[in-house]
């Protein structure tokens, strides 16, 4: 993820990346359980007219959604996760979000709520 935002005369950008091992379990035929242990890292910055900050910290998380299929082509799923940061912070975020799939690509939209942030995302996936 790479976010930049301009407010009140101060540029700040975000990037974030993360990297998760998962399992899906089936509850029915047509609903999943998902669990999923993730490692990432967050680094922001902001400029103004006095200079330039930046930082950075990683984290270690958990991550859990309940899936369901409507159809063949459309899935809906909702769940939680939480994160472990080195700098001893923690947090709880929760996400709801839907996918379209398209032969051998996939669209999805996502919006994720955290203490002290909201996201909308939006992606695309190969399948090969």
């Amino acid at each position: 993820r790479d976010l930049d935002d301009k407010v009140v005369g101060v540029k700040l950008d975000e990037e974030q990346w993360k990297i998760g091992l998962g399992y899906f379990t089936p509850l029915s035929q047509k609903t999943t359980w998902d669990v999923m242990v993730n490692y990432g890292e967050l680094e922001v910055g902001g400029v103004n007219q006095i200079g330039r900050l930046r930082g950075e910290n990683d984290y270690v998380g958990f991550e859990t959604n309940l899936r369901h299929q409507l159809n063949n082509k459309v899935e809906m799923y909702a769940g939680a996760e939480w994160q472990d940061w080195d700098l001893g912070d923690t947090q709880t975020g929760y996400n709801l979000g839907m996918m379209y799939r398209a032969n051998v690509f996939t669209f999805g939209v996502e919006l994720t709520k955290f203490s002290d942030s909201d996201e909308v995302m939006g992606y695309v996936r190969y399948q090969f």
